[in-house]
């Protein structure tokens, strides 16, 4: 690990994920910060974009929840 990357322990994250299911549909724009806690592959059946790459778990150190990771983003976390 880059020593210069402090990693936030899952206790430090602020809870978010409850929030944003409540104000579903209103205008959100904040940077959230999660941890992955799982990555899995996605079945043909499970994709709803052509470019639909595979799952993440994230979790505000409460709540747990998928999210989808796209061919684009995927790319832009490799550079």
């Amino acid at each position: 690990m880059n020593p210069t990357l402090k990693r936030k322990r899952i206790g430090d994250l602020d809870p978010w994920i409850e929030t944003l299911i409540q104000n579903y549909g209103k205008d959100q724009n904040k940077v959230l910060k999660a941890q992955v806690t799982d990555v899995s592959e996605m079945s043909e059946s499970q994709r709803l974009e052509e470019d639909d790459n595979c799952f993440l778990f994230v979790s505000d150190g409460i709540a747990v929840i998928p999210a989808v990771l796209s061919d684009d983003a995927w790319e832009l976390l490799l550079e």
